[in-house]
């Protein structure tokens, strides 16, 4: 039962580390998307800067062409700025339920460790209670064995003696 006790609790400690192990990954992917989504605003930040440069330079030239196409390009930035916020927010939503998850698997070993540890503690008592009995209810039987015994003894001597009888009586 202790080794089962002890099995029951590693398994809820493999749990936990897996749990922690599973937080991290998500965690570091969290970081490494925020840390991309940073590289990307940067990067289309600088973008955009240029772009709107261009963009006054061929507003001076009345090209009209260019500020459509740059706005279009803007349009595409925050659409995947948009996009890698809600992967961002999925992943963060990913990591707590499973996190959750881990607490209640873990919480339900937990309760099964105690259960059997309930169920060990009454099977000892029951046990202890049957060993203490077992004396007080085997005292009767020892003593009726003891009279057979002793009956089985008397009744072989009285064999014993009427076959003498009867062995003397058809030898005379």
């Amino acid at each position: 039962l202790k080794i089962r006790v002890e099995e029951e609790e590693g398994k809820v400690k493999a749990a936990a580390r897996e749990a922690a192990a599973a937080e991290e990954d998500f965690k570091a992917a969290v970081d490494r998307t925020a840390r991309e989504l940073e590289e990307q605003k940067a990067y289309y930040t600088e973008q955009l800067t240029k772009a709107r440069s261009q963009a006054a330079a061929a507003e001076t030239a009345a090209n009209g062409e260019a500020r459509g196409h740059l706005e279009g390009e803007l349009a595409d930035v925050a659409a995947r700025e948009e996009a890698l916020t809600d992967q961002v927010d999925g992943l963060r939503a990913a990591m707590t339920r499973a996190a959750e998850a881990a607490s209640r698997r873990e919480e339900r070993a937990a309760e099964d460790a105690r259960e059997m540890a309930r169920r060990c503690q009454e099977s000892e008592e029951r046990h202890e209670e049957l060993a203490r009995r077992l004396p007080a209810s085997t005292r009767p039987l020892l003593r009726q064995i003891e009279a057979m015994r002793a009956q089985q003894g008397e009744h072989a001597e009285a064999w014993v003696g009427a076959e003498r009888a009867l062995q003397a009586r058809a030898a005379d």
